[in-house]
């Protein structure tokens, strides 16, 4: 297992890699072509997606954690009847999706503040960006092969293949001057096919005997992914009122260039998150063979060291991001929007404590003890709201108040909550994951330092120098970071890539 989790992380790594360049670049074409109000729209699309979504992924969770419970098992009739029914089950969740949409995205206008001008153009976009989600559902029930297998590298790649398709679409679509919100959900649609045409390729490919068969359809088998699903829904819509809500306030309170503004600064943290998906993702499928196998010790250990692991890394970004977030705005997106800095700053720096945590995730998933954690995150997320609007109705803060909201509630809750709980369902030291906190908050703090000083010292005049002084900075808080392991920690580390190299 640990050769394929290696094999799992280089290539979550480069996915990263590649979807970071892809942003990079597609976000300021998007804006020059487009205009900063028309590209608002495509993340605010996005977010009805996520509302979509917190209905699909959590049937998706739990269908994945059935089925690698099945396959580890070497049931195969369990396995085609879990297979089967999550199939038939995901679709007719599409189709009563698909009904249920009908009435928002015909009253679209109503729901968003949308020029009169685009709001034809919006809608579709609107539908195309549903459709090409809901279409992906279906790759995720064929996905399941890859995760049961523990093939995260594949899972990573069909996502880059996706987002590579999505853009040389825009790009060509563009180039024959179709530049249109239009044009951008038609290339989602064609990514999402193509992705979906992959993971049912590698579904055959890695457990053939896996087929479609409505025979194998069982009743009592949509109870048990809906009995675990059901948790996994209120979570998820915790989630979306935590992450996905702040840019549709601000749509509904400032407006569409706003919001269009709002969007380009959370990029970053949008970005930050699917690396620390990506290195967390890994985590995932192993967790759950582990405790199918009664691993609970070797669980333990892994979870504690990637958590920490995680934490130290993701700061090293966040910290470069804040302190020359001046520099990379002016370079990225134009010298206009060097006022979002500090934005930037408010959205990205309080994600070393609320990515750090991502994966306790994947044990409470594992352990299905997903209750309590759910629970939390639909009240911490309903306060957020109001006071996000509070604020931004009673005072002049602006968007900044719809930032400091939504953070504050959710660094709150992944600051104290969330290691407590997970330490307890772990039966492990309760402090266990909160002295992981106080480590990164001083490594986050002196990193800044360190920076800092740098930046006074160091003039950036064009575009190479800021990649020089990004890559230095990289390299300094890497080794720095080192003297925040144990030795133990140094040398089974070391000793891990000497073995799998």
């Amino acid at each position: 297992m640990n050769r394929q989790i290696l094999k799992n992380i280089l290539s979550n790594g480069l996915s990263f890699i590649t979807n970071m360049a892809l942003m990079l670049a597609l976000t300021p074409y998007l804006v020059d072509c487009l205009g900063v109000m028309a590209y608002g729209f495509i993340p605010l699309a996005a977010i009805f997606t996520s509302y979509i979504g917190i209905i699909t992924e959590s049937l998706t969770i739990s269908i994945n954690r059935n089925l690698t419970k099945a396959f580890q098992s070497n049931n195969r009739n369990e396995l085609s009847e879990i297979y089967n029914t999550s199939l038939i089950t995901v679709i007719l969740v599409i189709v009563l999706l698909l009904l249920t949409m009908i009435y928002p995205i015909n009253h679209l206008q109503d729901i968003i503040t949308i020029p009169s001008s685009m709001v034809y153009e919006v809608k579709i976009l609107f539908i195309l960006l549903i459709t090409s989600f809901l279409f992906s559902l279906i790759g995720a029930v064929y996905s399941v092969a890859m995760y049961a297998k523990n093939r995260v590298d594949l899972m990573q790649f069909n996502n880059v293949l996706r987002n590579i398709v999505r853009c040389i679409c825009i790009f060509c679509f563009f180039y024959y001057d179709d530049i249109s919100l239009i044009s951008v959900g038609y290339a989602t649609l064609v990514g999402s096919l193509c992705s979906v045409l992959f993971a049912y390729f590698y579904k055959i490919k890695l457990i053939s005997y896996m087929k479609f068969d409505i025979r194998y359809f069982r009743l009592d088998k949509v109870q048990d992914i809906l009995k675990m699903g059901g948790w996994l829904l209120i979570n998820q819509l915790g989630f979306v009122l935590f992450m996905k809500v702040d840019l549709l306030i601000v749509n509904k309170y400032l407006g569409p260039e706003q919001s269009g503004l709002y969007s380009i600064a959370i990029q970053f943290n949008d970005v930050l998150r699917i690396f620390a998906s990506i290195i967390s993702g890994v985590l995932g499928p192993a967790i759950l063979i582990l405790y199918s196998q009664n691993k609970i010790d070797d669980m333990i250990k892994l979870t504690s060291g990637f958590v920490k692991f995680l934490s130290l890394s993701i700061s090293i970004p966040i910290v470069i991001i804040c302190v020359w977030s001046k520099e990379i705005l002016n370079f990225w997106m134009g010298s206009s929007y060097i006022s979002l800095s500090s934005l930037v700053w408010i959205l990205t720096l309080p994600l070393v404590i609320n990515i750090g945590v991502q994966p306790l995730f994947a044990i409470q998933v594992a352990m299905n003890k997903i209750k309590i954690p759910a629970i939390l995150n639909i009240v911490f997320g309903f306060f957020g709201i109001v006071s996000s609007v509070l604020l931004i109705t009673k005072t002049d803060l602006g968007f900044y108040s719809v930032a400091i909201s939504s953070v504050i509630m959710l660094t709150i809750k992944n600051a104290i909550f969330t290691p407590l709980y997970s330490s307890y369902i772990l039966n492990v030291d309760k402090r266990q994951f909160i002295y992981v906190h106080i480590n990164t908050l001083i490594y986050t703090f002196i990193s800044i330092v360190i920076l800092l000083q740098i930046k006074n010292e160091y003039v950036i005049t064009d575009l190479y120098d800021l990649i020089l002084i990004v890559l230095l900075s990289a390299i300094v808080l890497l080794l720095f970071s080192l003297v925040f392991y144990t030795k133990n920690e140094r040398d089974k580390f070391i000793k891990f890539i000497k073995e799998k190299a």
